[in-house]
């Protein structure tokens, strides 16, 4: 997946989930400044079962920077370990466990 301002993707770290929105690229789509966006439950959700969620576009989410690391074919977060972006499409979810 070419990275394009607009783009949607998923950053996923442990169990959870969060979607955002690509709002910047640079270094030819090495680097990647993305939006957090809001996710809320929809009817018949169920936290302990079945997620569902409806994604609504955040233009005063945080933002975070992330680069691309051939060896996990995903984007990492600027320096962290743990956690990967993944673009192409919005996800979310929230492990009951925690």
């Amino acid at each position: 997946m070419d990275a394009t301002v607009g783009t949607h993707g998923t950053y996923q770290i442990g169990s959870d989930s969060y979607p955002v929105t690509v709002i910047k690229v640079e270094r030819n789509g090495r680097i990647v400044t993305v939006q957090f966006d809001t996710f809320k439950h929809t009817g018949g959700s169920n936290y302990y079962g079945q997620q569902r969620y409806m994604v609504f576009r955040n233009e005063k989410g945080r933002t975070e920077t992330f680069t691309w690391k051939p060896s996990a074919k995903a984007y990492t977060l600027k320096g962290a370990r743990h956690g990967f972006l993944h673009l192409g499409e919005w996800g979310a979810y929230q492990d009951p466990g925690f």
